[in-house]
């Protein structure tokens, strides 16, 4: 399963001990994913599938785990532990960064794992009409309140962007600031929002909320999104 192959993973990586200040790069520059993980993906078709293309360069296959992970961990909806006393879903926030090209754009194929699932969605239809709010995979061009909505309106959605950036210029705009509900949504903590203006109000109910999300980026793209660690 996806969590005993993320188990063996973390059990590696928590070895390594890297004394670098920024251990997300030292995962990048000197750890590498097992190869007995990417053993426990035989008779798994889902990971196989995808994954196998990749297998002859250990860094293509190392973003391709991380990312379908994370985008799988958007559709699985009945799994979860607790943490303090709390109840805590699959849902993963990976970030990968590598200075240009690294091979981390092949992250951007983990994307097509919920492919069926959003053509469905999107066939779904309320009253005879399609509901055009209905989704998993957000766009990752969206304003703070857009976001609020939709994730509110669905409780369970996947957001990708090849670039960190995108997501770092919206948040210098009053409109597009949402990394502070992207930090309640990583604990299920509740969130309102009320525009006068835009006549409508949405709200995600504390344990509702559920976000997974893949990002790629240089490390010079890390800081931007995230200045400081209490964000």
């Amino acid at each position: 399963s996806t969590n005993m192959l993320f188990t063996t993973l973390l059990t590696h990586m928590a070895k390594q001990r890297p004394s670098c200040r920024n251990p997300c790069l030292v995962i990048m520059e000197r750890v590498c994913i097992p190869t007995k993980v990417f053993g426990k993906i035989k008779n798994r078709p889902l990971l196989e599938k995808i994954i196998k293309p990749f297998m002859d360069s250990v860094r293509k296959r190392d973003v391709m785990l991380l990312s379908a992970t994370g985008a799988i961990s958007s559709a699985i909806l009945n799994v979860y532990g607790l943490y303090r006393g709390h109840k805590v879903m699959t849902n993963f926030y990976i970030f990968i960064s590598a200075p240009a090209a690294s091979d981390k754009s092949v992250a951007t194929f983990s994307t097509l794992l919920l492919e069926g699932i959003n053509k469905q969605l999107q066939n779904y239809t309320s009253d005879g009409e399609k509901d055009l709010k209905r989704m998993l995979t957000i766009p990752e061009n969206i304003s703070a309140a857009g976001a609020n909505e939709l994730i509110s309106y669905n409780k369970n959605c996947f957001l990708f962007s090849s670039e960190a950036d995108t997501l770092s210029n919206q948040k210098n705009q009053e409109w597009g600031d949402w990394i502070d509900l992207m930090c309640k949504l990583f604990h299920h903590e509740s969130n309102s929002t009320y525009r006068k203006t835009e006549g409508f109000v949405s709200s995600i109910e504390a344990g509702e909320g559920r976000l997974s999300n893949v990002l790629t980026g240089t490390p010079k793209q890390l800081p931007r999104l995230v200045e400081h660690r209490e964000r």
